[in-house]
């Protein structure tokens, strides 16, 4: 009799367990995130000009001098995946700078520096981010 009595309540903690369990999903609503990131870029600065003199010496600029522009920096769109019941997220890297080149006059002890010239530092360049486009689920 304690074995009959054992069996039915081990049979029915067994079907209740089965009856609490989830749904089974089909696979074809399982669908992986589809994130999406563009990388950093570098820095893309211009050149540096630098007349520089020491001790008693003279250093004489007949022409101008111009440091260099600055160049691009773009750092690409992200654009992440679609989805039934899942979306990705999307993160655009981070752009470099580009500041425009420098000139620089130094000069130590009794020395000098004379531009007949002009000093211009160079342009700035663009600085541009990717955009970021996250997914959308259905």
């Amino acid at each position: 009799m304690k074995f009959t009595v054992i069996s039915s309540l081990v049979i029915a903690v067994c079907a209740l367990t089965a009856a609490a369990s989830p749904t089974p999903v089909g696979a074809s609503t399982l669908v992986t995130r589809q994130d999406a990131t563009s990388g950093n870029t570098g820095n893309t600065n211009g050149g540096v000009v630098t007349n520089k003199a020491s001790g008693s010496s003279t250093l004489k600029n007949k022409g101008n001098n111009r440091g260099g522009d600055g160049g691009k920096s773009l750092s690409g769109d992200a654009t992440a995946g679609s989805g039934s019941g899942s979306s990705g997220d999307a993160t655009s890297g981070d752009s470099g700078d580009s500041n425009g080149g420098e000139v620089n006059n130094e000069s130590s002890g009794s020395a000098t520096i004379k531009n007949n010239g002009s000093n211009h530092g160079g342009d700035g360049g663009k600085s541009i981010s990717g955009d970021a486009t996250g997914g959308s689920s259905d």
